[in-house]
C-alpha cells in the first residue's frame, strides 16, 4: 500500500480517518483527471507477468518439467 501511495497511485487513511473516506472517494469520482493520473501511476507499478515468472521459477527449482 505504501508503495502505491509513494507513487501517487493511492491514498492511505488511518482508522481514525475513515469518516473522511466517502469525501475522498466522492472528490476522486468528480475529478476524472486526478483519478486517471492515479490509475496510470498504479499501472506503471504492476508487473502483469509476475505470477507466471514466479510459477516458472518454482517449477524449475522443484525439478518438475
Amino acid at each position: 500500500a505504501r508503495a502505491l501511495v509513494e507513487a501517487g497511485a493511492a491514498f492511505l487513511l488511518s482508522e481514525k480517518d475513515l469518516p473522511e473516506l466517502f469525501g475522498k472517494v466522492f472528490r476522486l469520482i468528480n475529478n476524472p483527471e486526478k483519478l486517471n493520473a492515479m490509475s496510470g501511476r498504479g499501472r506503471r507499478l504492476v508487473n502483469l507477468k509476475a505470477a507466471t515468472r514466479m510459477a516458472e521459477r518454482l517449477l524449475a527449482l522443484s525439478g518438475v518439467d
